[in-house]
């Protein structure tokens, strides 16, 4: 492709996904996007602001200004979310401005933090699907071939290792014949665990949140990466959380509550195949703490780079602590070309034309790249599917089957150890090439 051809692409895929996506959440109110017009945009829960606890005195008189008082943050995006009732930790305040005095959330940060966005911060829009560019290599496409049948007896591996797949939840219509998910399976709802409107949590993929007959943009996402850690685990507990809805939107403390939902269910890794940008690279606030959490508690967190083909850090796979995963292909032996790369890039593994399950359904054409509506019958519960979400799954599998939960040993000391076992290649990173146990 030439490059103006390539450049003509890569604005219709931005354009197709803000007016068949976010145009939704910016139209409601919901979502603002900070634009420095080269096309690397940010984007963050309108008129709310997320300031660490020990700046609250010196913020707080002049956030007054803006009609500001302290909420709770917004976890959900959709057509009915409103503010929620609890809150994710106490190393933060955060704030809710008056929309007619305050023009842009992350303008107001950068401003009040003298640009370092190391005290204040937007509450940020995560996605399973990162969106600075558009579209990520492609959606899901009928499989070419079936998927195996889960063996019996199931093979031990992975016993005794609980995976959270922070993600879209497990679907609301299972597909008939698909019997891989018939054990060790928890989207139940724990006490305290709440959603926006202060019910219980329900973590459940719906698959059209629009009601408009199609699968939605990330419909099936979670249970796609299921597939490949039960390929790689067959006796690993998977443990569905929802925090992104079925267009694979949701927010950074949606994706912080959800992190520490799975603390409290004692799992051993945390599978996080979605990601967000940032306003000049800062560190997130909120998902900071979380991940904080998490690597106290001793659990290995496995996070997907991006699908941009950037080297611009998403997080949380950027913080040093987080076993970031980049793709390969692995008919060609080279990085995906949507991949993410950077140096907190620990690990690639294969994520382009990947086989797992799926849900059934018919794509609505003018959310996919290829503008073809694709169905999925119940009859072939399977689909292939690009994007470092993949790779992610591919590791975390890869790690529940190797984690050893009888040497004390914390989970994260020994992904680390796993990680650094693994070969390398020319560059230094690490490449998985994962061997289903079926």
């Amino acid at each position: 492709m030439q490059p103006s051809s390539f450049a003509t692409e890569r604005d219709r895929r931005i354009s197709a996904w803000k007016e068949t996506i976010l145009d939704r959440y910016v139209s409601a109110g919901q979502v603002q996007l900070f634009d420095p017009g080269n096309g690397e945009n940010v984007f963050f829960v309108a008129n709310q602001l997320v300031v660490a606890a020990s700046a609250v005195p010196a913020f707080g008189d002049r956030l007054e200004q803006y009609g500001s008082r302290i909420t709770a943050p917004t976890y959900r995006l959709g057509p009915t979310a409103t503010a929620p009732t609890d809150t994710p930790h106490s190393g933060a305040a955060v704030y809710d401005l008056d929309p007619g005095k305050v023009a842009n959330a992350a303008e107001l940060a950068a401003d009040l933090s003298d640009g370092r966005l190391d005290t204040v911060s937007p509450n940020h829009v995560a996605f399973g699907l990162q969106v600075r560019r558009g579209f990520p290599d492609g959606d899901p496409e009928p499989a070419d071939g079936e998927l195996p049948a889960m063996p019996l007896p199931i093979p031990s591996t992975g016993a005794g290792v609980k995976v959270a797949i922070i993600d879209t939840g497990l679907p609301v219509r299972m597909p008939q014949d698909l019997h891989w998910f018939d054990h060790l399976v928890d989207s139940h709802t724990a006490f305290g665990e709440v959603d926006d409107n202060g019910k219980a949590l329900r973590n459940i993929d719906r698959l059209d949140d629009d009601h408009d007959g199609y699968l939605d943009a990330e419909a099936g996402h979670a249970l796609f990466i299921a597939g490949l850690v039960r390929r790689a685990a067959p006796s690993a507990e998977l443990v569905f959380l929802k925090a992104l809805n079925s267009d694979g939107v949701g927010t950074e403390y949606g994706v912080a509550r959800a992190i520490r939902y799975a603390l409290d269910r004692k799992v051993h890794v945390l599978n996080l195949s979605l990601g967000f940008y940032t306003l000049h690279d800062s560190t997130p606030l909120g998902m900071r703490a979380a991940v904080d959490e998490a690597h106290a508690a001793g659990v290995a967190v496995v996070a997907a780079s991006g699908n941009d083909g950037l080297s611009s850090p998403t997080y949380p796979c950027a913080f040093d602590d987080v076993i970031a995963v980049g793709a390969h292909d692995r008919v060609t032996g080279k990085r995906a070309p949507f991949s993410n790369i950077g140096p907190w890039v620990n690990v690639t593994a294969p994520g382009v034309r990947e086989l797992s399950c799926y849900v059934a359904g018919t794509e609505d054409a003018s959310t996919t790249r290829d503008r073809n509506a694709d169905s999925f019958g119940p009859e072939r519960p399977a689909a292939v599917w690009s994007g470092t979400s993949f790779a992610c799954g591919h590791v975390s599998g890869h790690l529940a089957a190797s984690l050893d939960m009888t040497t004390g040993v914390a989970p994260a000391d020994q992904a680390a150890e796993i990680i650094a076992a693994i070969p390398g290649d020319d560059e230094g990173i690490h490449r998985l090439e994962p061997v289903p146990v079926f």
